[in-house]
């Protein structure tokens, strides 16, 4: 049984939403970061910064990062950016972008759920990141980044989330420089309510974007015990609403580039190829990879049966480049995630855009496939883990729209 509950939530102020909803964090590289802050300072962005986001000049710490987003967030609320702390409710979020919407339930999911595995998983996590969140949980005490769930479609959910949206103006109604349109509503609707949470405790739910900040608020639930830890701030989606896109890979292996292609040659079967053209018309068992202004196809075969569900799993292309090139050739075990040379792009930028930046910056440009939704949720079923970073979902819950306390002694944030 799945517990499913309103919330106590500031909300932002519409006058400051071309202001603090911040940009997909992954959307951007910790440049990028930088360079927006600089431009947009009021950007939730400076409230959110991670371990990846440290200077290069090694002038601050984890612990520095932590104080700056602390007050950040002090000054946005004693500024105003954000409402009073509003009674206890569920919110239908909508992302529009090109005329396609997507909406979520915001609500309160119970730490416990995530905790015992009633929300379904599929990716590792990087244990430093969700470490640095749990301590974002505890030192600057919010919670903005709603985890993404998702649900099968259910038509009792989708009538009530319509009527809403079309029978009331949202309370927040705005759009983001990247052009998605955002608008919130407040549900109101006591008898909605309990049918959402009757509804959903019988229901798979599956975690579809944030398994760090799962990670995170689990360890903060440990750390300080029973209260406002006891549930996460959530967006849960009907899963036919979703687009999965790639999450590509982009290795940085300075000198040895040259002699990554040598020995890949030697290992694997390989067409070198100047066009996108044949680029997009690879074969299923071949990976592109970019690098030094060529693309080489490389082939790295199926395993065992590609109708059960852990072998699709195992021939997705994440999964593959691991096995047949991170780990035998660069000796990354397990994700790779860990690792400094492994970066990794949304499938939003262009193959030419990522290709031209590997071209100019010397890196190894590893061009994914996405993961259909439907496979995401049959390996979810089934237990199977997937390689962190192997999704992404977009549009994406921004940051900076939703307020939600996580510790309880802080009257500052209600």
């Amino acid at each position: 049984m799945t517990t499913v509950l309103p919330l106590h939530l500031r909300l932002v102020n519409q006058d400051w939403t071309d202001r603090v909803p911040s940009p997909a964090h992954d959307s951007l590289t910790p440049e990028d970061r930088r360079r927006y802050l600089v431009v947009h300072p009021d950007s939730y962005l400076a409230v959110t910064r991670g371990p990846e986001d440290l200077p290069p000049d090694g002038s601050s710490t984890t612990d520095d990062l932590l104080d700056a987003g602390r007050e950040s967030l002090e000054r946005l609320l004693e500024t105003g950016a954000f409402s009073e702390l509003r009674p206890a409710s569920f919110y239908i979020y909508q992302l529009e972008r090109d005329g396609i919407a997507q909406n979520a339930i915001v609500a309160g999911i119970a730490t416990s759920d995530y905790a015992e595995g009633r929300v379904k998983l599929h990716e590792q996590v990087r244990p430093e990141r969700a470490e640095h969140l749990g301590r974002h949980f505890g030192i600057v005490g919010v919670q903005s980044s709603p985890i993404a769930v998702a649900h099968r479609p259910l038509p009792v959910i989708k009538a009530i989330v319509q009527r809403r949206i079309t029978t009331t103006e949202p309370i927040l109604d705005f759009e983001t420089s990247d052009g998605l349109h955002q608008r919130v509503w407040p549900l109101d609707d006591p008898e909605a309510e309990v049918t959402i949470m009757d509804v959903m405790a019988t229901e798979d739910l599956y975690l579809i974007d944030g398994h760090h900040r799962t990670a995170a608020a689990l360890a903060h639930r440990e750390a300080v015990g029973p209260g406002r830890a006891d549930r996460v701030l959530s967006a849960i989606f009907s899963a036919d609403e979703l687009t999965n896109r790639a999450h590509h890979r982009m290795l940085d292996l300075g000198a040895t580039t040259a002699g990554f292609l040598e020995e890949l040659i030697v290992r694997r079967p390989v067409r070198v190829v100047d066009s996108m053209v044949e680029v997009e018309k690879r074969a299923d068992h071949e990976l592109a990879l970019r690098a030094r202004g060529r693309w080489y196809l490389v082939s790295v075969p199926f395993v065992g049966s590609r109708e059960s569900t852990s072998d699709r799993l195992e021939n997705l292309d994440p999964v593959r480049l691991k096995r047949g090139i991170l780990e035998p050739l660069l000796e990354l075990e397990g994700t790779g995630y860990h690792d400094e040379m492994l970066t990794f792009r949304p499938g939003t930028k262009a193959h030419g855009q990522l290709a031209a930046e590997a071209d100019a910056t010397g890196q190894v440009f590893a061009l994914m496939r996405p993961v259909d939704v439907d496979e995401l949720l049959a390996a979810a079923d089934a237990g199977l883990i997937m390689p962190a970073k192997s999704t992404y979902f977009d549009p994406k819950a921004r940051s900076g729209v939703f307020l939600r306390p996580t510790i309880d002694a802080d009257p500052r944030h209600g």
